[in-house]
């Protein structure tokens, strides 16, 4: 269990304009502690963007996913493989509660931004294609140690 930024998005990061190092992290109104990996959600929204059609990730999105996993499994000593599926299915509930779930004042850990439109499901559907099983996704291959 881990404090959770509950609107963890490219909005709520501050950055050197130079350099690109991470300056910090700000708006933790609806922190929740939750399980490691349900504000995955943010690391998917930096990887690519929503068109008309659908989600898109940008063409170095598997190179800097590998290397965000490379970095974190270093940096925590190592991740198992069972650590590595429990984060997997965190993750998708993460983006379920945030893409699925409308927002509501006062809510605490993962805010849904979910509403009547279709936008938020055309997220969903590119951050969890159907064919995509809940226990195995791309996303963390190769990455346990």
């Amino acid at each position: 269990m881990v404090p959770t930024h509950g609107d963890f998005s490219e909005r709520n990061i501050l950055a050197n304009p130079t350099t690109g190092e991470i300056t910090g992290i700000i708006d933790w109104a609806e922190v929740g502690i939750l399980p490691f990996g349900f504000a995955l959600y943010g690391l998917d929204n930096l990887l690519g963007y929503l068109t008309p059609n659908g989600w898109v990730f940008h063409d170095t999105a598997d190179y800097l996913r590998d290397e965000f996993w490379r970095v974190f499994c270093e940096v925590v000593g190592g991740v198992s493989q069972s650590e590595m599926e429990f984060i997997q299915l965190t993750r998708q509930a993460g983006l379920f509660l945030r893409y699925g779930l409308p927002y509501k004042p006062g809510r605490k850990g993962v805010v849904g931004v979910g509403g009547t439109n279709n936008t938020s499901l055309k997220v969903l559907t590119g951050l969890v294609p159907a064919e995509e099983s809940p226990f195995s996704t791309p996303y963390f291959h190769d990455m346990t140690v």
